[in-house]
């Protein structure tokens, strides 16, 4: 009996190694429809194995399952050690296809706080800000990426954007500074027009007054005069 556990331990162990490395080996041919339910079997038997939510997170990812590549890999984010900064990438793309920007900077953000050098988690948010209008923002995170990686292909192209961004930044500058010197001057002409009416109606209110003074003074000596029948 004994032999016999000993035999169906070894080969239940034998079974979920081959799994794992079915898993992985479908995934690093690209093979994802094939990988995906021997990953989620995987994922299940080896709920320590980093790399599993990294694999089984980018075959929902290129399977359009962005929802789920969020759900699996936010799991790796529990058990993560060595590959933490890349759950927090990987999430941060997959929110960022479901144009879910705010969340999507926060991972991004909680991806450079665990490695400041990661460079492309600097580019995946300068265009993540770019979206929601945060151009400041966006061009910090470009340069960032261009100091990490001066060589980049990109680079041309990204300093075109550096160079948009911040004429647009200067414009809106420009705009906000004109519309609160308009703002500034509608306002002192308001209440140079409100000074000139308070003014009129002081003016007329005193001359109102005058008048009244004198007519009971009228009343009174025609109150005063006798009338002969």
């Amino acid at each position: 009996m004994l032999a016999f556990l000993l035999i169906f331990c070894a080969g239940n162990a034998a079974g979920q190694a081959d799994l794992l490395e079915k898993g992985e080996q479908l995934y690093l041919e690209n093979r994802f429809e094939e990988a995906l339910p021997v990953l989620e079997s995987a994922v299940v038997q080896h709920p320590q194995n980093e790399r599993l939510y990294l694999y089984l997170g980018t075959v929902y990812e290129h399977m359009g399952m962005y929802e789920k590549a969020v759900s699996i890999l936010q799991k790796g984010t529990i058990v993560a050690d060595l590959y933490l900064d890349l759950m927090y990438f990987n999430i941060a793309n997959n929110l960022f296809r479901q144009r879910k920007t705010a969340l999507a900077d926060e991972m991004y953000s909680r991806c450079i706080t665990d490695n400041p050098r990661f460079a492309e988690a600097y580019l995946n948010r300068a265009n993540n800000r770019v979206e929601f209008e945060d151009f400041s923002g966006a061009v910090d995170d470009y340069n960032v990426y261009l100091n990490l990686k001066p060589a980049s292909q990109q680079r041309e192209n990204i300093e075109k954007m550096i160079g948009l961004l911040t004429s647009r930044i200067e414009a809106d500058i420009a705009r906000t500074r004109q519309e609160e010197e308009r703002r500034l001057a509608e306002e002192a002409r308001q209440r140079a027009l409100l000074d000139e009416v308070l003014q009129s109606l002081k003016k007329a209110s005193e001359e109102t007054k005058n008048l009244g003074v004198e007519t009971e003074g009228i009343e009174e000596v025609e109150t005063e005069t006798d009338i002969v029948d």
